[in-house]
């Protein structure tokens, strides 16, 4: 599969300027024909997003030191000198988008831009200390996605409920949004679009209790 993916069909998704430099983001479109029979197409979405990392990693960044661990519903970790490496990708609509740091613990969440959110869904995902307009700021997708990320970003994913943390805006720049979790860390969360999708990259400077 690694080899699959090249130079070719792997664009860097441009966010300098507005999230730090050395958080770096790819988008690649999934081959399904040219991957493996048999699986589900979520299923190649998801070895598609390990190779995609593999590539940035091995390919991009020269880290040919680098293991990465990835199993279903747990966040990829990556076995590695130093500096560690953080990593998170999602997958949706034969896309996958991976984010890669040696600076911050990344996580990453892509959904379609037209993706409806049922009401009663949105207003389970809201925390109760979050601003009251946040959804005349935000779609429900992008909520969506910006709350997976920062869960993602911990290791914890959808196992955690979204409205155990609480994000808070910026109203001078709504490109970025302070996520709160309910051990008292705080993460920047980035929404952005790309494509036909919502991307959220949450990051997190490194402590030492956090998972990477």
């Amino acid at each position: 599969m690694r080899q699959l993916i090249t130079q070719d069909n792997v664009e860097r998704i441009d966010i300098e300027g507005i999230i730090p430099a050395s958080i770096s983001l790819y988008w690649h479109p999934v081959q399904l024909e040219m991957l493996s029979a048999g699986t589900t197409a979520e299923g190649r979405e998801s070895v598609s997003g390990r190779a995609l990392l593999h590539f940035i990693i091995d390919g991009l960044m020269g880290r040919r030191d680098a293991v990465i661990e990835a199993q279903k519903y747990e966040k990829p970790r990556v076995i590695s000198g130093e500096p560690h490496i953080s990593v998170s990708f999602s997958h949706t609509d034969r896309q996958v988008v991976a984010v890669v740091s040696e600076e911050f613990t990344v996580g990453v969440d892509i959904e379609r831009l037209d993706r409806h959110v049922a009401e009663r869904i949105g207003k389970r995902m809201k925390h109760p200390m979050e601003q009251q307009n946040l959804n005349e700021m935000f779609t429900p997708i992008q909520i969506w996605t910006m709350k997976e990320a920062a869960l993602k970003a911990i290791g914890t994913g959808l196992r955690q409920p979204m409205n155990s943390i609480c994000l808070t805006v910026d109203d001078r720049d709504l490109r970025m949004v302070t996520v709160a979790f309910p051990d008292g860390r705080k993460g920047t969360i980035h929404v952005t679009s790309y494509k036909n999708l919502t991307v959220s990259i949450c990051y997190i400077r490194r402590q030492s209790d956090v998972t990477t």
